[in-house]
């Protein structure tokens, strides 16, 4: 039997090992999502949309209408949504900056034990990237973050982000070349 790991995995049983314990051993969960995520999750939708080539009306559209959410979330969704894609078809157009390669990449790769790097034959990490891209040869990972507030010591996390680096790793071994950055 082969075990998955996630990012998501990892990190509650860092931050709390009984909310791992109820969520991947016992599978209890909320019965309702919080709400940052699920806007977070309207959020990505809608960019997921857009990246594979939807129109701006359909993505946001599709935000306005996520289920799940308040009114006023569907409306901050869409907004959010709406203003990202208002920027990157603007004078930053990502049309001229990168070449999209994949979105919404499914991956799973072995784990490797850091001693004698070989590969796990019991467990395999597994996770999603929100995009890859091409950008001047060059292969990126695209990575799309939802907070209620960016700091300059939030931006600074992301720098050494662990998601970011595993997932940059992953794509690495599944695309066979080096990812530049995110």
């Amino acid at each position: 039997m082969v075990n998955v790991l996630t990012q998501s995995m990892v990190s509650t049983f860092q931050t709390c090992r009984k909310q791992y314990d109820y969520r991947y051993n016992k599978e209890i969960v909320p019965i309702e999502e919080s709400t940052s995520l699920g806007v977070g999750s309207a959020v990505h939708a809608g960019l997921e949309m857009w990246f594979r080539g939807a129109t701006q009306a359909d993505a946001v559209e599709m935000t306005e209408n996520f289920p799940g959410l308040s009114e006023a979330d569907q409306v901050k969704s869409s907004v959010l949504v709406s203003k990202y894609i208002d920027k990157w078809r603007g004078e930053n157009r990502i049309d001229i900056m990168f070449d999209v390669v994949d979105v919404e990449k499914v991956f799973e790769i072995p784990l490797i034990n850091p001693d004698t790097r070989r590969k796990s034959r019991q467990w395999l990490v597994s996770g999603k990237v929100d995009g890859i891209v091409r950008m001047n040869g060059k292969l990126f990972i695209l990575e799309h973050k939802t907070s209620s507030s960016v700091s300059d010591e939030y931006i600074m996390r992301i720098a050494i982000d662990r998601q970011i680096m595993l997932y940059a790793r992953a794509i690495e071994m599944v695309m066979k070349e080096p990812v530049v950055g995110a």
